[in-house]
């Protein structure tokens, strides 16, 4: 690491914080040694995960995610509290389905989404434990045909894989699956679970 501040040696003040004018330039790789990697990019904050308490804290064993993030999976990460998504423009996202995991060893539903819109990418989801559900949401408002259905689900390039009861959506606009595999799955009471969904869309799975 090269650091220029008009002859300082280091880039901080007395108090830790970063002086005016101190400029770093790294001349090799930067590793972390704890911790995660927090960007804001166009009013999107990008959170990388790597434990589960990167998620957040959890109050009565669930974690509500934050509004306007994107969740950037790293490697396999265990989690026992259940996520729940209840604010528009939140995605969980890996780069690599095979190697960027989610594994839940709790009981009930692992991911709940309620009202809002979701995506998901390039995740593997599994879960441990045989009272367990990977995902659920519901969007609707009455059983009339497309009332409150106004949300769309998109899930692609994941795979749920060496897991029990899988899916079970209620309402939304669209429900939409692409590439996603579906396997090693014992499903003792819910596969694939769509009620009052307006439009499904099932592509290369």
């Amino acid at each position: 690491m090269v650091i220029s501040a008009l002859g300082d040696t280091t880039i901080y003040n007395g108090n830790g914080t970063t002086g005016a004018g101190r400029k770093v330039t790294l001349t090799d790789t930067l590793t972390w040694s704890g911790g995660s990697v927090r960007r804001d990019t166009n009013s999107v904050v990008i959170k990388e995960v790597t434990q589960e308490s990167d998620f957040g804290i959890p109050v009565g064993g669930i974690i509500t995610l934050l509004n306007e993030t994107i969740y950037l999976i790293h490697g396999q990460v265990t989690c026992s509290s259940s996520l729940r998504v209840s604010t528009d423009d939140i995605a969980i996202v890996g780069s690599d389905r095979n190697i960027d995991k989610l594994i839940y060893d709790g009981t009930g539903t692992f991911i709940v989404i309620q009202e809002v819109n979701f995506s998901m990418r390039n995740v593997c989801l599994s879960a441990t434990h045989s009272a367990s559900q990977v995902l659920s949401a519901s969007n609707y408002t009455s059983g009339n045909y497309n009332y409150g259905r106004l949300k769309a689900i998109s899930i692609v390039d994941c795979q749920f894989r060496n897991c029990f009861n899988v899916m079970q959506i209620i309402g939304f606009d669209l429900v939409d699956i692409l590439n996603t595999l579906f396997w090693y799955i014992e499903a003792p009471s819910v596969g694939l679970q769509f009620k009052d969904t307006s439009k499904v869309e099932i592509t290369s799975c």
